[in-house]
């Protein structure tokens, strides 16, 4: 695939990923208004509402053929992603649905992405300090056009007065949907024995109900068993801050990782999991369009490393 081809396929790719969420948000704006869940059943807040069975059915029939769009558009979505070169690559990590994937590779232009840190940066995951840009008008032709300034503001974060310094899209895409997903099909919980269980660290075991040759057993021991590259990470970072004695960058309060909520770790966690998977994509993707391949700023300038939390 040829660098045109590629960014003809990724323009029709964002089109018919933004077609299809926009399918979404219809179904579910009416299905709010009208009281019913995804599965089709009643909210609690249904009975409120006076419609009649007949306008209710019609309502629900519009509901109905908006999903088919909806399937439909995610249909031919999943059609087009397989023409792409990484899309083998993608398919193969665990939780990466074919949304996630059309966001991926609809925003990611991996031919302007010659280093990581640009992708990093374009998905919201650089924490640092970066230029604003701003819309400024032309006083002879009035028209505005995008301007970089010397202003310092965060790199993941929106600033009053400056354009967004990330693709929030993508950014909702990969931390608010993919990575959940990762991490649920990434790690399950088993029944063990009460040996087993008291042999392991604390945020590997659990209490749970699980259902056992048919049954459900209540108060059931259980170990955590993970079996993807990219949950280990997400754990193993967790587990790293709840004892960490850094101070935690850029915070108002100058708490440290070790004092801060457990909300907070998991969000960062998250956030390390799904940084490291873009680098993964980052190194996957390029060779497979014959473009060159750096190591990140921090590595290749500052001597940090991310290797020893990266899957062989």
């Amino acid at each position: 695939m040829n660098k045109e081809e590629y960014q003809e396929l990724r323009s029709l790719i964002t089109l018919v990923t933004r077609t299809r969420e926009d399918y979404q948000d219809l179904r579910k704006n009416l299905d709010n208004r009208i009281g019913r869940k995804a599965d089709g059943t009643p909210t609690k807040t249904a009975e409120g509402r006076a419609l009649r069975p007949k306008d209710l059915e019609e309502l629900c029939s519009l509901s109905d053929e908006t999903r088919k769009q909806e399937e439909a558009a995610e249909a031919y979505l999943g059609r087009l992603v397989e023409r792409m070169p990484i899309y083998p690559w993608l398919a193969e990590q665990r939780g990466v649905s074919t949304v996630a994937i059309g966001h991926i590779c609809g925003a990611f232009d991996i031919y302007k992405a010659d280093t990581v840190s640009k992708m990093w940066q374009y998905a919201g995951l650089n924490p640092g300090m970066v230029k604003g840009w701003v819309m400024e008008e032309d006083p002879k032709t009035k028209k505005k056009t995008k301007v970089r300034t010397n202003t310092m503001i965060r790199g993941d974060r929106r600033t009053a007065g400056f354009l967004s310094p990330f693709n929030g899209n993508l950014r909702t895409a990969l931390i608010g949907v993919m990575a959940p997903c990762i991490v649920k099909s990434g790690l399950r919980w088993v029944p063990c024995t009460q040996e087993t269980y008291d042999s392991l660290p604390e945020d590997m075991r659990d209490v749970r109900d699980k259902k056992i040759d048919g049954k459900m057993c209540k108060d059931t021991l259980c170990a955590m068993e993970i079996n993807s590259p990219h949950v280990q990470r997400y754990i193993d970072k967790k587990r790293q801050y709840v004892h960490s004695q850094q101070p935690i960058p850029h915070s108002a309060k100058k708490e440290l990782w070790c004092t801060t909520s457990k909300g907070h770790r998991n969000n960062a966690a998250i956030r390390y999991m799904v940084k490291l998977f873009v680098a993964d994509l980052y190194n996957a993707w390029r060779p497979l369009h014959g473009l060159s391949v750096r190591a990140p700023y921090n590595e290749e300038k500052l001597g940090h490393t991310y290797s020893k939390s990266r899957a062989a």
